[in-house]
C-alpha cells in the first residue's frame, strides 16, 4: 500500500492523506475485490474508526480519494500514537465484508514512509 501524506500549517493541525493499493488479494470468486480502507485510532485496548474511504469497485490496484483529517481525531495530536489501517473487500448485499489486511503505524510513519505492507494474520498462519 502506498501513502502520500502532507502536514498542513501548524495552526490548522490537519494531515492530508492519499492512499493507493497495489496487488491487493482478490477475495471475490467472480470479478475482483471491491476494496475500502478504515483508519482507526488506537486508544488503550480500543480501536476507534476515524475515517472510512469510498469503495473502489473491481480493482486490485485502487487509488482512493485524498482526504484531510484533524490530528486530534487521528492520533490525539500524539505523532507516536498507534494508528491502524485496515483494508476490506466490500460484499454488497452481505453483512460480512472480507478482510484483506492491515498495518499498524504512527503519524510519524505516515509522514516519513511511502509504503506499508498489509498483513493478514489469518493468511500467514496457514
Amino acid at each position: 500500500m502506498r501513502i502520500q501524506s502532507e502536514e498542513d500549517l501548524p495552526g490548522k493541525q490537519k494531515i492530508a492523506l492519499h492512499f493507493e493499493g497495489q496487488k491487493l488479494d482478490n477475495k471475490d470468486f467472480f470479478g475482483k475485490s471491491d476494496p475500502y480502507l478504515v483508519i482507526l485510532r488506537k486508544v488503550k485496548d480500543l480501536s476507534i474508526a476515524v475515517h472510512r474511504t469510498e469503495v473502489i469497485k473491481d480493482n486490485l490496484n485502487p487509488r482512493w480519494k485524498p482526504f484531510n483529517v484533524k490530528l486530534s481525531t487521528l492520533c490525539g495530536s500524539d505523532y507516536n500514537a498507534t494508528i491502524k489501517i485496515e483494508c476490506w473487500d466490500s460484499n454488497e448485499g452481505s453483512k460480512n465484508d472480507d478482510f484483506i489486511g492491515s498495518v499498524e503505524c504512527t503519524t510519524n510513519d505516515l509522514l516519513r514512509l511511502e509504503e506499508f505492507e498489509l498483513i493478514n494474520t489469518k493468511k500467514t498462519k496457514k
